[in-house]
């Protein structure tokens, strides 16, 4: 599965600039934040080590100038940010995870902050070809995975293509389908593929957040469509997810007379328990602040946390997770036009904070290619075809 998921990646490059017709640089940087979430992205992270190359050559072929503020900004945040990961030293934490951790907290910030404003454009043709190369490379590959290894979920094919998770295989469908719809109501078919394969994702988390997206992208109150706000959301919702889930885990220990509540209770516990059991090892080191250290939910949970606020605690505590967001709050600076499509740019935001309630967006560099497409599209206009 290695090689093929290897050959799906440089197929995807290839169809990005022979294709897409987009620049060799600008087709590495996408497919590297693809390549995450691959098989072979993840073995030896590799992905990660792909996407700094990619970056690297991103620099070297483009000129790219950068507002003197950002770059305040960000020496800040670094400032603060490696005391803040060798917290978690205390609770046994290896130094050298926490190295590695500041390491792809760099890289990935970066990319954030500044890859996504180095005034790359992408035209609607582009855009389009991009969507297009995507579908391709999931059908085939996604046949391939599924008739050669009998990469079966339930017995459904689930069309995984370059991306083997379906979950993160059905967010990055959205991307593509945020990405046509931000800015052109033109090429419905193409729309309709990606809603599609969207669906065929056979994800719950996926399409409650396409739901989601399509009701908000008419209706988001305005009050809800400034950074503020999207902080104070990041923040309040998580509060009410840690106080929702350290009830749980006390109401779910007592007996409850009710037995159709205690059975439900017992069943959300059961899938939520490794959730459960960081918060019991937080709590138990009172380790809130500092963390227990990066790649340690395994060895003390025994399974992934599926969530990405709740890992950033786990790993390295409330104030890391509180830097992090603050970054990730920055990079909606600039993405506002007219009314309808700063709705629509917040719908999306809106969504990923509840994606990341259920996967791990930041991990995988998924806000990156959303701020490297979104930011891209808006530096050259495109008009709504009727």
């Amino acid at each position: 599965m290695v090689l093929i998921s290897i050959a799906s990646l440089i197929i995807f490059i290839l169809l990005l600039y022979l294709y897409a017709r987009v620049s060799l640089s600008l087709s590495l940087l996408l497919v590297s934040c693809f390549s995450i979430c691959t098989f072979s992205g993840v073995v030896s992270s590799s992905g990660f080590i792909f996407y700094l190359f990619s970056i690297i050559i991103f620099f070297l072929f483009n000129r790219i100038t950068f507002k003197k503020d950002l770059f305040i900004l960000f020496f800040m945040f670094l400032f603060f940010l490696l005391p803040v990961l060798f917290l978690s030293l205390n609770n046994g934490a290896s130094e050298l995870n926490s190295f590695l951790k500041f390491f792809q907290s760099i890289v990935a910030t970066f990319g954030l902050v500044f890859i996504s404003r180095a005034h790359v454009s992408i035209t609607q043709v582009q855009m389009e070809r991009i969507c297009i190369s995507f579908v391709i490379v999931n059908v085939v590959f996604g046949l391939v995975f599924h008739l050669l290894f009998n990469v079966y979920d339930l017995g459904l094919i689930r069309f995984s293509g370059i991306f083997f998770d379906s979950n993160y295989y059905g967010l990055y469908c959205l991307l593509l389908y945020f990405s046509l719809d931000l800015f052109f109501k033109g090429n419905r078919l193409l729309k309709l593929t990606l809603a599609l394969m969207v669906i065929s994702s056979l994800s719950f988390s996926i399409l409650l957040i396409f739901l989601m997206y399509i009701i908000l992208s008419q209706k988001c109150p305005k009050f809800m469509m400034n950074p503020f706000s999207f902080f104070f959301a990041l923040v309040s919702s998580m509060i009410c997810y840690l106080t929702l889930m350290l009830a749980m885990k006390k109401l779910s220990s007592e007996a409850v007379s009710n037995q159709f509540i205690f059975y439900k209770l017992s069943s959300l516990s059961h899938r939520l328990s490794a959730q459960f059991d960081a918060l019991d090892i937080l709590t138990l080191n009172n380790a809130f602040f500092s963390g227990m250290g990066s790649g340690r939910n395994l060895e003390l949970t025994g399974r992934a946390l599926h969530h990405s606020f709740l890992q950033m605690i786990f790993s390295h505590g409330v104030i890391y997770y509180l830097l992090m967001i603050l970054i990730l709050t920055l990079s909606l600076k600039g993405l506002d036009n007219t009314l309808v499509i700063t709705r629509k740019y917040y719908a999306i935001f809106y969504c990923l904070l509840v994606a990341c309630f259920v996967l791990d967006p930041y991990a995988t560099l998924y806000f990156n290619i959303v701020a490297l497409l979104f930011y891209a599209i808006k530096s050259k206009p495109i008009l709504e075809r009727g």
